[in-house]
Parts: C-alpha cells; structure tokens; sequence
C-alpha cells in the first residue's frame, strides 16, 4: 500500500514557493490537471444509494494526496459519511484516485448530490493545490 503525503494543501503551495531546485525546474501543474467524476446510479426504491468519485490527472502529473467532502444536500438525502480522507480512498494510484461513498434517499424523485474534492497534483518535484467542486444527481425511480 502506498504512503500518504501528510502535507495539506497550503503546505504544498509553501514548499512550491520556498522550496528548492527541483522545484524550479519543474512547472506547477495547471488547475485543469485534475478531472473529478461523481457518479450515483439510479436506484427501484429509496434506501441507500451507493456512489463512487473518481479523480484523473493529466498525463505527465500524478496526485500526491487527496480528499472529498460532502457538501450540505438536499433533505431527501442523508450522507452515511461526511468526510472521506486520502486513508479512505478505494483506490490511490499515482494518476488515479477513486472514493466509494454512500448516501441514504429518503424518498423517490431526484435529488442532487455534491461535494469538494480537494488535491494535491504534482509534476514531477512541482505540486500545486487544487479543488474541484462537483455534482451528480441521486435519482430514486418512481
């Protein structure tokens, strides 16, 4: 299993600033290096729902650490879990990081889901911050 950076997002941007040579020579990784998918799909009945996050970077970055947060949802929807840290992760490999999560729908029709992705993306020695808010709609079938 791979370790966990445990610098935050506002380390990372500090060290890039101050740090050193290597972190000269390489370019910080522009915010568009990383691509968050959410996904729920449609359930018969309402109860849980099951979703999964997925986090891509670009070719040539790889994401250091990363995290997601529910955002407040709708009351048709109760989240199992609030927070999902880099340790809660399915999946973390160098370019792709993937969180399974679940909430529960309370009652059928629609309901819209969302949540921050915050990350640490790196190109080689070079890594910047970035957050990603997004959304997904929770459908219970009538």
């Amino acid at each position: 299993m791979r370790k966990y950076c445990a610098f935050s997002a506002a380390a990372a941007v500090l060290l890039g600033a101050v740090g050193g040579g290597a972190a000269a020579a390489d370019p910080a990784p522009a915010p568009s290096a990383l691509d968050v998918k959410l996904q729920c799909p449609p359930v018969d009945a309402p109860g849980r729902v099951r979703c999964t996050a997925e986090l891509t970077a670009s070719p040539g970055t790889r994401i250091a650490w990363a995290d997601l947060v529910l955002l407040p949802t709708p009351e048709p929807l109760a989240p199992l879990r609030a927070r999902f840290g880099p340790k809660a992760a399915a999946e973390a490999r160098d370019a792709t990081w993937r969180f399974e999560l679940a909430v529960v729908a309370r009652r059928r029709g629609d309901a819209r889901l969302s949540a921050r992705v915050r990350a640490v993306v790196c190109t080689g020695d070079a890594c910047a911050p970035v957050v990603r808010d997004v959304a997904t709609t929770v459908s219970v079938r009538d």
